[in-house]
Formats: C-alpha cells, sequence, structure tokens
C-alpha cells in the first residue's frame, strides 16, 4: 500500500462520512473500532475526563462520549473521532508525530526540623522553594498547596505540596516536611514551706523560667531561679540547675540546762521550736522569768533562759506541842527543866535553827499557868516553814516534888500518890467512863485521828492497870465510834475469813487512818487547792485571827457552852453558844471571827467562867 498524502486522507474521511449518512438513522450507545478500518487507533479517552497515559490497552467497542486518536499506517497525521448515538464523528486532526507526553521534572527540598522558638511552641520556617523542569517547556514554577517559607509554623509537622504541570498537560508533584519541635522539661515538684511561679505560663517550654521563694522563718538553699534548655536530638528538656530547697532558720544553740533545771525543745535550735523549762523538786522557776522560749522568724529566741530558785520551805521534824513543867515546892514559880527545843531540815541549806518568835522563853521560870510559844524557819531563798507551836503548861506539884529520881525513891513515890489520889478501881472506872461517853467521829482525818489518840491513851491505861483490853465488849465499843464508811474499809482490810480482835481493830485502824493522812499530804503538795481540812483550818485563820480546833477546852469554850438535855453535866453533851450547834464553841465554824463571837456573847461574864452565865448574874466575889 502506497503512502498517503494528506489530501487522500481528508477525501477518504469525508468519503467514508457520506456513506455513513446514507445508512437509517439507529441510535446507538456503542462505537465499534473495525468500523474506521484501515485507520489505526491510538487511544481512547472519555471527553470529560484527564488523559491517562498509563492507559495502553483499548477495547474492541467503546461507549457513546469516547474519543478515539486514529492514524493510517506508516503516517504522522492523526484525526480524532467522538463516538455519539450516530456513529463515530470527526473533532479534530493533528499532526500525532509532535504530542508531548514526558512530566516534567521537580525535587522538594529537605527542610531540617527545628526548635520551636523560646518560651513559644512555633517558630520561623524558611527553605528555598524547587523549580520543575521540562523537556519542551524548559523550567516551570510549580504551584503551593500550604503556607510557604517566612510564616510562623506551629509545633509538629506540616506538609506543603509543589505541583508542576507543562503545556502538553503533563504534571508532577513533590512534598515538603516541614517540622517543629517543642522540648518541655519535667514538671516541678512542690516545694515545702515555699512557693514558686513559672513564666510566662505552667506550659513548661524550652525558655521558661521559674522563680522560687520561702515562707517567713525558712530560707532558700539554691539557686532562686532554673530554665528549661533542651537540644533538637532529645525529646525531653532540662533544668539548668536543681530545684532549690526551703530550709527553717536556726536560732543560736542554747546552752545545757544547769543544775536542778531541765529543758526540753519540740525541735532542737529550728523555726518554731517552742522549749519549756521545769525544774527539780523543791525548785521552781524564779518569779518574773519565762518557762517558754520560742525560736521566731528572725533567727532569734523569743525570752532568756530562766533559773531555778528553792522554793520548798524548811520542814520541822520535830515539834513537841505540848510540854510539862512543874513549880517548885512552895511557890508558884517553876520551869521545864526537860524542853526540847523544835528541829528543822531543809533540802538545801543544812543547818537552819528555828527562830523563836514569842515574848515567852520556855528555858525561863514561869508562873503557874499555860503559855503558847511558837517558833518559826527561813532558808537562805526565803522560804518559811509553817509555824511550830508548842503550849507549856507549869503545874503545881507539891506532893511528889523535890524527890531524887532513883529506883529506891520510885516506890516511894507511888505510895505518896497512892495514899493522895485513891484507889485503882475509881481510876478504872474514869476510864470504862470516857470511853463510853466518847463523842463519835466524823469521816474527817483530823476528827478520826482525834479519836483514835482518845482510845489508844485510854486502852493503853487500862493495860497499864493490868486490865482486859482484848474482850469483845471492847471492838463493839469501839466500832460504835466510827462512821459507816471506815467500817466498811476496815472490813475490806479484814477479808471474810478472819474474826475481829482488840488487837487487829487497833492495828487496822491506825494503818487506815496513816494512809488517809499520807494521800491528803500528797495531795496537798500536788495541788494548789487546799483539802477540807485545810479549808476548815482557813476559816479559823480569816482575818488574821488565830483560831485552831482544839483537843481540850478552853477558857473561851468553858465560857460559852450551854446545857445540851438532861446530860448536860458530860462533858461531851454540849451545844455551841455562837450557833447552837452540838460541838465545842471554840470550834465553831459559822461564827469564825473574833468580831462576830464578841457580839454574839456581849455580857457574858469573865470571872468565874461559868457555863452559859453573864456577868450581871454572877454572885461569885473571887476573880479567877
Amino acid at each position: 500500500m502506497s503512502r498517503w498524502n494528506n489530501a487522500m486522507v481528508l477525501v477518504l474521511l469525508i468519503y467514508l462520512e457520506s456513506c455513513r449518512s446514507i445508512e437509517l438513522s439507529v441510535e446507538k450507545v456503542e462505537c465499534d473500532l473495525k468500523e474506521v478500518y484501515p485507520l489505526e487507533v491510538l487511544s481512547c479517552e472519555h471527553r470529560s475526563q484527564q488523559p491517562d497515559k498509563s492507559e495502553k490497552e483499548v477495547q474492541s467497542t467503546v461507549a457513546v462520549g469516547v474519543q478515539c486518536a486514529f492514524k493510517e499506517y506508516n503516517s504522522t497525521v492523526s484525526v480524532i473521532k467522538e463516538c455519539n448515538k450516530n456513529g463515530w464523528h470527526d473533532t479534530d486532526i493533528y499532526n500525532a508525530a509532535h504530542r508531548d507526553r514526558t512530566s516534567p521534572s521537580i525535587s522538594c527540598p529537605y527542610v531540617e526540623p527545628k526548635l520551636a522558638d523560646q518560651i513559644q511552641t512555633n517558630r520561623i520556617m524558611n527553605w528555598k522553594e524547587p523549580l520543575a523542569h521540562d523537556n519542551k517547556d524548559g523550567t516551570i514554577t510549580p504551584q503551593r498547596g500550604g503556607p510557604g517559607p517566612g510564616v510562623l509554623f506551629n509545633e509538629g509537622s506540616t506538609y506543603v505540596k509543589y505541583y508542576a504541570r507543562d503545556r502538553a498537560g503533563n504534571h508532577n508533584t513533590c512534598i515538603v516536611k516541614v517540622t517543629v519541635k517543642v522540648v518541655r522539661c519535667p514538671a516541678v515538684s512542690p516545694i515545702r514551706n515555699g512557693y514558686y511561679v513559672c513564666h510566662p505560663s505552667d506550659d513548661l517550654v524550652q525558655g521558661t523560667s521559674c522563680y522560687f521563694g520561702c515562707y517567713r522563718g525558712h530560707k532558700l538553699s539554691g539557686h532562686q531561679t532554673i530554665e528549661c534548655i533542651g537540644t533538637i536530638d532529645k525529646s525531653h528538656g532540662h533544668w539548668n540547675n536543681p530545684q532549690p530547697i526551703c530550709e527553717k532558720l536556726q536560732c543560736p544553740v542554747l546552752p545545757p540546762a544547769i543544775k536542778s533545771m531541765h529543758m526540753t525543745c519540740t525541735d532542737r535550735n529550728y523555726y518554731r521550736s517552742t522549749c519549756r523549762f521545769s525544774c527539780d523538786p523543791g525548785y521552781d522557776i524564779t518569779p518574773g522569768q519565762t518557762r517558754v522560749m520560742l525560736c521566731t522568724e528572725n533567727g532569734s529566741w523569743r525570752g532568756a533562759v530562766p533559773t531555778c530558785k528553792d522554793s520548798e520551805p524548811p520542814k520541822f521534824t520535830k515539834c513537841l506541842g505540848y510540854q510539862v513543867g512543874y513549880t517548885e515546892r512552895g511557890s508558884d514559880d517553876g520551869h521545864i527543866p526537860t524542853f526540847q527545843s523544835p528541829e528543822v531540815t531543809d533540802n538545801i541549806a543544812k543547818n537552819i535553827q528555828p527562830v523563836l518568835t514569842s515574848k515567852t522563853n520556855p528555858n525561863s521560870r514561869m508562873r503557874r499557868g499555860v503559855y503558847m510559844i511558837s517558833y518559826d524557819a527561813v532558808d537562805t531563798a526565803g522560804n518559811k516553814a509553817s509555824g511550830c507551836k508548842i503550849k507549856l503548861v507549869i503545874k503545881t506539884n507539891s506532893a511528889i516534888f523535890g524527890l531524887t529520881l532513883s529506883h529506891e525513891i520510885y516506890d516511894v513515890a507511888i505510895s505518896i500518890l497512892m495514899e493522895r489520889f485513891g484507889n485503882v478501881q475509881s481510876v478504872v472506872n474514869k476510864h470504862f467512863s470516857d470511853l463510853i461517853n466518847l463523842q463519835s467521829a466524823s469521816n474527817q482525818t483530823t476528827n478520826l485521828r482525834r479519836l483514835y489518840d482518845d482510845l489508844e491513851r485510854h486502852l493503853r491505861s487500862l493495860e497499864a492497870l493490868q486490865q482486859d483490853v482484848t474482850q469483845d465488849v471492847f471492838i463493839s465499843m469501839i466500832t460504835s465510834k466510827l462512821p459507816k464508811e471506815v467500817i466498811i474499809q476496815l472490813e475490806i482490810q479484814k477479808g471474810n475469813n478472819e474474826r475481829w480482835t482488840v488487837g487487829m481493830l487497833r492495828q487496822f485502824f491506825n494503818t487506815y487512818i496513816t494512809a488517809r493522812e499520807a494521800a491528803e499530804s500528797q495531795s496537798k503538795e500536788t495541788h494548789t487547792g487546799s483539802s477540807s481540812e485545810e479549808k476548815q483550818h482557813s476559816k479559823y485563820q480569816s482575818n488574821g485571827n488565830n483560831f485552831q480546833p482544839r483537843k481540850h477546852l478552853s477558857a473561851e469554850a468553858l465560857m460559852t457552852i450551854k446545857p445540851f438535855g438532861k446530860n448536860s453535866g458530860s462533858g461531851n453533851s454540849m451545844v455551841c453558844r455562837y450557833c447552837d450547834g452540838h460541838h465545842r464553841s471554840d470550834e465553831c465554824r459559822k461564827l469564825s471571827t473574833i468580831v462576830d463571837r464578841k457580839q454574839k456573847i456581849k455580857g457574858s461574864c469573865y470571872t468565874c467562867l461559868k457555863p452559859g452565865h453573864v456577868s450581871r448574874d454572877c454572885r461569885f466575889e473571887t476573880a479567877c
């Protein structure tokens, strides 16, 4: 087949189209490629789609709307035909030998990852934008999809796409990866006794600075400021300095406690430590000095170290409260040859001597009568002992006065006394009568002690007179004088398996009273308040008047006694002149001051001391 020229091809196409037009008008849905023989099909594509250069295979039929390129064998002239409802239709003719099917070449640069700016999470990134090169069109400037160089990029990776297309419609792309890294430091730990502030925010990115401070009473140990730094090759940053701490301020170290003083601190010499001072028994903090010191916020102590001062007064270890002397024969004067002076002890001073505070000298001659003397004792610290009071009694003793003290004279003295003072049975009867008439004791230690002493005095006197005091009748006699509470305690001590004896009862009674006295004495030392007996005693000391309960009747009591019932002659049956109570008048609690008592007994007789007697009715002519 000879080569056709362009004119011949054109003529041929016109011919074929004219032949097609005479065919029956039938709508088609597809076209057959064999109908354009002898043209060779090059490629087919739908007119609404972009050309795809990778499509190589062509089907034998194509659908309506598909365009196909044809050319004659051994010719460079091509024709474009489109399949429609009437068949193939020519659309274009061009020289197939000059069509460009090569895409432009493009290469994107590598952008090195960068750290974000200081205290930021972004930064400006720069790179050289790529250019495309085409074999036909030369250098092509591609289009960019995304932000370009010179703008802020946020934390993370951003992908920028470049698109290049030549005039023939061939295209190519490349992508630039832009990465901004943000380095963060570990969280700051809470600082004890202090605080911190980070700038500009709590997002601890590179360049963040944290400032530290301490509360009052503390100081910062370490750097006040730390900064977050990092490198591109590490995912986490680090602080340029260790995190500081707040330490307590220290006050000067206190000297060790001196003798007799103790010091206890809650936190040694650190801020807010409290040091308390105490003294050994018998000592106390000097008045006006502090017992507590506090370490303050400026590193100094509040208060001064105190001193311990002797606070325990001396004690009278020996104070015989009743001593007797006798007048000389034929005289009203006498003395006490065996007077025993009181003795004093102190917790510090060794040689403290008692000081006589009354005018009466116990070592001097005194007239017949009763004298009250008192002693005081003061230690070197000024502590004063409770006064020692001694009653001195000068009695007339003309019956045996002057006899020499010897074994031979003893029988003589006894004989003289027996002749003068009668038989033994009268004395025994008197003791029994006094035992029966003893007043029952209340549940007060002083009253119980008084009852015990009275019982012992009578029982021992009876024993000395060779009387059997172990009989059961004495048990009933003793227990009838005791309060119910004391009997219960004595029964507890005895137990259920033993039987009372007089000796056992006397022993248990004495042990019980001694224990109560010891307990009340201990309570007095450990408590500032007074016990019930001390309160009773304080009433007699009110208003500076020295009234004390007396075991024996005083002149005041004798004068103010009122008869009580049928037993008005008994020494144990009496009514108080002041308040009509059933007790001795000198032990009255309702009227305890001298002024009140004098007002109550105004007009009473001070001559004969007759009980319940006033001066206007007195007919006694001899003064007392």
